[in-house]
């Protein structure tokens, strides 16, 4: 008796062969093989089921943390695109207070000479 899987073509499986062995004769290599039956569980199977179990739960966190990667990394380019705004309007800001601050200088320039035309010296 094998202990390896016992391969059925769809004729053999038609037919319902009942007994069907590798070493019968009865079941050629030239066959279309659509099925096996299933492997006795061994240590090593349950064990490697055990592990794929455990691979899979740790690919499912590692795609769960790359998706909060992705997100915290749109997060970060919304940010500097925001704080790029804020630098513009900064740089606006700090141009309007330069204009201000030239057009207050030529005021205090106007101011002085009107208060020296009024106390009579030019």
């Amino acid at each position: 008796m094998l202990l390896d899987d016992l391969f059925i073509c769809a004729a053999c499986d038609r037919a319902g062969v009942p007994k069907l062995m590798r070493r019968s004769g009865e079941h050629t290599e030239g066959h279309h093989l659509i099925r096996c039956q299933e492997p006795q569980m061994s240590g090593n199977t349950e064990q490697q089921l055990s592990m794929e179990g455990r691979l899979n739960g740790m690919q499912m966190q590692l795609d769960d943390l790359t998706h909060r990667m992705g997100d915290h990394n749109d997060h970060m380019g919304d940010l500097t695109r925001h704080t790029g705004g804020m630098a513009n309007l900064i740089g606006e800001l700090t141009g309007s207070i330069t204009s201000l601050t030239s057009r207050i200088a030529d005021i205090e320039r106007i101011l002085n000479r009107l208060a020296g035309t009024a106390n009579g010296s030019v």
